[in-house]
């Protein structure tokens, strides 16, 4: 168990990590499968026998020759492995050592195997991609990449995103995604506004959509997993999809960010419509309520006049019935009075 945990952190932790990525990688498949193949011959072979071989020449290596093999000292399982040799028996170290070799055997040949699937050149790929390209288009892929080879066109910002120091002082360079980099390298048009690389881009694009691992397939259903949680009932597979589409829509516009700045936008217009509605009905409150006072007032006013006027004729009609000493008229003239005091 240590034995295979040493293999993981320090053999397939960094390449495992790699492939993870969302990116698209499949252009470094065949050279990141090469270093880790080198790496996996260089545990258990001599230094001396892999050298500095590179891509034929490494795979063309016969890794089961004896006298190449490291001995059971040299061989790399890892210091925390070595320390538990100690608690097994000499039997028991054996047969340990040649289960190591068989399991770095199975690796190496598989590797090997894998290796030279991905070792096509352009041509071979173009005609390995099934019903794309027709055998004319794959003559023409042979000469656009020769054009491309030689094209003085492409711009260095197009593939170094970023120039900067690392703490130790040396540059350190960043690079764009892949597809950023095929993207402005097939928009280029000749001088009459024509692709110049139509064929490539037919290929360059179904080569970029290969997956490179199986990171894109787990992430998938990762991500079905969480958008069908288990108190949902069971979805087809038309309502999956129509999430899945949402969830991308939202995941490419910057997580929904943008998509809140526009639906905020959207509904600015609608808010101050309404806001202004809503103004102009208190403003129309405010002026019949204005009004109703305004018509109170009047209304209070014509009776004031009114009883005023009563009062000062029944005052006028009291004096005279006083003078004459017309008691009846005194009567009516004080109920006059008493009726205008009580409007006033």
């Amino acid at each position: 168990l240590q034995f295979v945990l040493f293999l993981c952190e320090t053999i397939f932790d960094s390449i495992l990590t790699l492939f993870q990525q969302e990116a698209p990688l499949i252009h470094v498949l065949h050279y990141e499968l090469s270093s880790l193949y080198r790496l996996v011959l260089l545990q258990f072979l001599t230094t001396d026998y892999v050298g500095d071989k590179v891509d034929g020449f490494l795979l063309d290596l016969d890794f089961k020759l004896n006298e190449k093999q490291l001995n059971n000292k040299q061989i790399r399982i890892g210091e925390e492995t070595r320390k538990l040799l100690n608690h097994l028996t000499q039997k028991e170290r054996e047969t340990f050592f040649e289960d190591v070799k068989k399991i770095y055997h199975t690796t190496a040949e598989y590797l090997k195997k894998i290796s030279v699937q991905y070792s096509d050149e352009i041509v071979r790929i173009a005609r390995a991609v099934p019903g794309l390209l027709t055998a004319r288009e794959i003559d023409y892929s042979r000469d656009e990449w020769l054009i491309y080879s030689l094209d003085n066109n492409i711009d260095e910002n197009w593939y170094i995103k970023e120039k900067k120091k690392d703490c130790s002082g040396s540059e350190l360079i960043i690079y764009h995604r892949i597809d950023y980099y095929w993207n402005k390298v097939l928009n280029i048009t000749t001088a009459n506004g024509i692709a110049k690389y139509p064929t490539l881009n037919k290929l360059i694009k179904s080569i970029l959509i290969i997956p490179h691992g199986n990171a894109d397939v787990e992430r998938g259903f990762s991500i079905n997993e969480n958008l069908v949680p288990e108190n949902r009932s069971k979805l087809s597979c038309l309502s999956i999809n129509g999430l899945r589409s949402t969830y991308d829509g939202v995941k490419f516009s910057d997580n929904g960010s943008n998509l809140q700045s526009k639906k905020r936008a959207s509904q600015r217009p609608e808010k101050e419509n309404t806001e202004s509605l809503q103004a102009a009905e208190l403003c129309k409150q405010a002026l019949q309520e204005e009004d109703g006072l305004l018509s109170k007032q009047k209304a209070l006013q014509s009776e004031l006049h009114e009883a005023t006027s009563i009062i000062a004729d029944a005052s006028g009609r009291l004096q005279l019935a006083i003078k004459n000493k017309d008691n009846l008229e005194i009567q009516r003239s004080t109920i006059l009075i008493d009726g205008g005091n009580t409007k006033s």
